[in-house]
């Protein structure tokens, strides 16, 4: 055993299949279909900068309480986040302060086109080091919270 099981393909392939797992609950109760439809209408680029922010904020907030209720939890993948980032509405600034604390495979990020600000916060630097030393059990950290 690695005294970084992180550096253990078989560990990190556990790892990535716990995460896949937890993803798969929050997308099939219909989760990340909601989601696409609140940040798709957000940033349609109708909406000012606070307003959007915050109803967004809100509305995940309750995605997040209705889970709980039901005793699970909402998570996306790093890709889903990239698309939503991306691919979903225009791209602002605060945009992945809503995303990426979604984002249950953090470590993942570093696969997909994160800004260099939400891979910095949200994805450790995408450093593998900095994963070495952060996953060194199943469950493994959660992602960051928001930081606005």
């Amino acid at each position: 055993m690695h005294s970084y099981p992180w550096r253990d393909e078989e560990f990190r392939n556990r790892v990535n299949e716990w995460a896949g797992k937890k993803i798969t609950i929050s997308n099939v109760a219909g989760g990340l279909r909601t989601l696409k439809q609140i940040v798709r209408r957000a940033y349609d680029g109708t909406q000012g900068r606070l307003y959007r922010f915050a109803i967004c904020k809100d509305l995940i907030t309750k995605i997040q309480q209705h889970y709980k209720e039901h005793e699970m939890e909402f998570y996306i993948s790093a890709k889903e986040g990239e698309e939503l980032l991306k691919r979903t509405g225009q791209e602002y600034p605060e945009k992945f302060h809503l995303i990426c604390p979604l984002v249950l495979d953090w470590w993942n990020m570093k696969n997909y086109s994160y800004s260099a600000a939400a891979l910095c916060y949200y994805g450790h630097f995408g450093d593998e080091m900095t994963f070495c030393e952060k996953i060194k059990s199943i469950p493994p950290p959660p992602p960051h919270e928001c930081m606005i």
